[in-house]
Protein backbone atom coordinates (compact mmCIF):
# COMPACT_ATOMS: atom_id res chain seq x y z
CA UNK A 1 0.00 0.00 0.00
CA UNK A 2 1.33 3.50 -0.69
CA UNK A 3 1.46 6.40 1.43
CA UNK A 4 -0.53 8.36 -0.10
CA UNK A 5 -3.30 5.92 -0.22
CA UNK A 6 -3.21 5.79 3.83
CA UNK A 7 -3.05 9.62 3.92
CA UNK A 8 -6.60 9.72 1.78
CA UNK A 9 -8.52 6.92 3.27
CA UNK A 10 -7.87 6.81 6.88
CA UNK A 11 -9.16 10.38 7.40
CA UNK A 12 -12.25 8.95 5.57
CA UNK A 13 -12.15 5.72 8.06
CA UNK A 14 -12.67 8.48 11.03
CA UNK A 15 -15.36 10.33 9.72
CA UNK A 16 -17.46 7.23 8.90
CA UNK A 17 -17.12 5.87 12.33
CA UNK A 18 -18.19 9.33 13.97
CA UNK A 19 -20.75 9.32 11.61
CA UNK A 20 -22.23 5.68 12.86
CA UNK A 21 -22.89 6.93 16.05
CA UNK A 22 -25.61 9.00 14.70
CA UNK A 23 -27.23 5.12 14.32
CA UNK A 24 -27.44 3.54 17.85
CA UNK A 25 -27.29 0.48 16.02
CA UNK A 26 -24.75 0.51 14.03
CA UNK A 27 -22.59 2.65 17.10
CA UNK A 28 -19.26 1.57 18.14
CA UNK A 29 -19.80 1.31 21.61
CA UNK A 30 -16.32 3.01 22.47
CA UNK A 31 -17.68 6.11 20.92
CA UNK A 32 -20.71 6.68 22.36
CA UNK A 33 -19.85 4.88 25.99
CA UNK A 34 -19.70 8.29 28.10
CA UNK A 35 -22.94 9.29 26.40
CA UNK A 36 -25.21 10.10 28.66
CA UNK A 37 -28.69 12.33 29.03
CA UNK A 38 -30.95 12.50 32.20
CA UNK A 39 -34.29 11.65 31.62
CA UNK A 40 -35.42 14.39 33.75
CA UNK A 41 -33.83 17.47 35.42
CA UNK A 42 -35.98 19.05 38.14
CA UNK A 43 -35.89 22.55 39.09
CA UNK A 44 -36.79 22.51 42.95
CA UNK A 45 -37.88 25.15 45.11
CA UNK A 46 -39.46 26.56 47.58
CA UNK A 47 -43.31 27.91 45.93
CA UNK A 48 -43.41 31.27 48.16
CA UNK A 49 -39.85 31.87 48.87
CA UNK A 50 -38.11 30.67 45.43
CA UNK A 51 -35.33 29.09 47.92
CA UNK A 52 -33.72 26.29 45.76
CA UNK A 53 -34.42 22.75 47.73
CA UNK A 54 -32.96 20.41 45.57
CA UNK A 55 -30.01 19.29 47.93
CA UNK A 56 -32.51 18.16 50.94
CA UNK A 57 -35.26 16.96 48.55
CA UNK A 58 -35.46 13.47 47.64
CA UNK A 59 -37.21 12.54 44.27
CA UNK A 60 -38.01 9.23 42.14
CA UNK A 61 -39.22 8.54 38.59
CA UNK A 62 -40.74 5.61 37.28
CA UNK A 63 -42.70 3.69 34.58
CA UNK A 64 -44.10 0.23 34.43
CA UNK A 65 -40.45 -1.22 34.15
CA UNK A 66 -37.83 1.46 35.92
CA UNK A 67 -37.90 3.28 39.16
CA UNK A 68 -34.79 5.20 39.59
CA UNK A 69 -33.77 7.80 42.21
CA UNK A 70 -33.63 11.69 41.25
CA UNK A 71 -30.37 12.90 42.37
CA UNK A 72 -28.98 16.46 43.62
CA UNK A 73 -26.97 17.67 40.30
CA UNK A 74 -25.02 20.44 41.22
CA UNK A 75 -27.06 23.83 41.46
CA UNK A 76 -28.53 23.82 44.93
CA UNK A 77 -32.23 23.60 42.55
CA UNK A 78 -30.98 20.65 40.32
CA UNK A 79 -32.02 17.18 40.74
CA UNK A 80 -31.60 14.81 37.75
CA UNK A 81 -32.16 10.88 37.44
CA UNK A 82 -33.30 8.08 35.01
CA UNK A 83 -31.54 7.99 31.46
CA UNK A 84 -33.71 5.99 29.26
CA UNK A 85 -37.05 7.19 27.20
CA UNK A 86 -40.66 6.15 28.52
CA UNK A 87 -43.49 7.36 29.89
CA UNK A 88 -43.24 8.59 33.63
CA UNK A 89 -44.27 9.55 37.20
CA UNK A 90 -42.28 12.22 39.07
CA UNK A 91 -42.00 12.32 42.61
CA UNK A 92 -40.16 15.17 44.91
CA UNK A 93 -40.89 14.83 48.50
CA UNK A 94 -38.91 16.99 51.40
CA UNK A 95 -39.76 17.32 55.30
CA UNK A 96 -42.25 20.53 55.56
CA UNK A 97 -43.80 20.19 52.09
CA UNK A 98 -46.49 18.64 50.68
CA UNK A 99 -45.47 16.35 47.89
CA UNK A 100 -45.45 17.19 44.28
CA UNK A 101 -46.02 14.82 41.77
CA UNK A 102 -46.55 14.91 38.28
CA UNK A 103 -47.62 12.35 35.59
CA UNK A 104 -47.21 11.19 32.28
CA UNK A 105 -43.61 12.66 31.73
CA UNK A 106 -42.78 11.65 28.13
CA UNK A 107 -39.15 11.37 27.48
CA UNK A 108 -38.49 10.59 24.04
CA UNK A 109 -35.29 9.17 22.57
CA UNK A 110 -32.69 11.52 20.73
CA UNK A 111 -31.68 8.59 18.11
CA UNK A 112 -27.89 8.80 19.05
CA UNK A 113 -25.90 6.97 21.44
CA UNK A 114 -28.71 6.23 22.98
CA UNK A 115 -29.40 9.27 24.51
CA UNK A 116 -32.79 10.84 25.63
CA UNK A 117 -34.34 14.49 25.19
CA UNK A 118 -34.34 15.53 28.80
CA UNK A 119 -37.45 16.99 30.02
CA UNK A 120 -37.18 19.73 32.33
CA UNK A 121 -39.57 20.40 34.62
CA UNK A 122 -40.12 23.16 37.06
CA UNK A 123 -40.83 21.50 40.81
CA UNK A 124 -42.43 24.24 43.49
CA UNK A 125 -42.84 22.41 46.41
CA UNK A 126 -45.57 24.28 48.74
CA UNK A 127 -45.07 24.50 51.95
CA UNK A 128 -47.06 21.67 54.79
CA UNK A 129 -49.61 24.08 56.96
Amino acid sequence: MRPSFVRRWIPLAGALAIAACGSDAAAPVAMCAAAYTPSVLAHVTDSVTGTPLAQTAAGVIQDRTIVDSLRYFGPPDQMAGGGKPGTYAVTITRAGYADWKLTNVVVTPTGYCNTVNTVTLQARLVPAP
